[in-house]
């Protein structure tokens, strides 16, 4: 695989110059590497929404994210595998995705109520106060951002509205998923740990809550993992 000639077109998803404009990488791509390989990460992309859409069909588990579904880039470049990379423990309990069927399946059925069809459709018009509210801060603006500005807190005010936390919350939830996808020189060097413990401690004070009012399924996004059963 490492001697693929690319025409000597270089792909790296970290690199300034793709975080800062990655469109025209994305359609060099699509048009000459629909499948490219990248030697310093040992690392397959595909760049079509059709071939993406095949390879997420295959559900015997043969593509799982058992190295996380956004791996950082210290992490891909100094880890190279020569095998299928072993499955993650189950004590402490990783990323439901990390493990797929039929665990996956179990975990996404005990928590996923509030993500089923009649149940986003009745978030409807939660979705349309978060909108009109937003809409009337920015527009007398003229000009925002419409990610950071508009779409990111909206969906992090429904996150929060589904954990039943309080609205309040959004811009502090909104920097915990951005931190993950920054795009500045620190992009790709954050330790998943570190990551992760401070997700733990934003989230973790309304499920000890959620514990100790009785878990009776009215914020079944919580409540339902906690009769989840596995392995005893």
């Amino acid at each position: 695989m490492a001697d693929r000639d690319t025409g000597g077109f270089e792909y790296d998803p970290f690199s300034p110059e793709v975080m800062a404009n990655p469109l025209p990488f994305y359609e060099i791509l699509r048009r000459d590497h629909p499948v490219y390989y990248s030697e310093k990460y040992d690392t397959f992309f595909f760049s079509r929404f059709a071939d993406v859409v095949a390879m997420l069909d295959y559900v015997d588990n043969s593509f799982l994210a058992t190295e996380s579904s956004l791996p950082m880039a210290d992490y891909l470049a100094g880890r190279h595998n020569s095998a299928a990379p072993p499955v993650p423990p189950l004590d402490p309990f990783p990323m439901a995705q990390q493990l797929g069927q039929p665990i996956y399946g179990e975990v996404r059925r005990a928590h996923g109520k509030p993500l089923r069809p009649n149940a986003v459709l009745a978030l409807r018009d939660f979705l349309r106060g978060q909108t009109d509210e937003r809409l009337d801060r920015l527009l007398p603006q003229k000009r925002f951002d419409l990610v950071k500005d508009f779409t990111g807190p909206i969906s992090a005010s429904m996150m929060l509205h589904l954990f039943g936390m309080p609205l309040e919350l959004a811009d502090q939830a909104l920097e915990l998923v951005n931190a993950g996808s920054r795009r500045d020189g620190d992009y790709g060097k954050i330790d998943p740990i570190e990551a992760a413990g401070r997700v733990v401690a934003f989230y973790a004070p309304y499920v000890r809550a959620r514990a100790e009012a009785g878990h009776d399924g009215s914020v079944p996004l919580i409540d339902g993992m906690f009769d989840y059963r596995i392995d005893g």
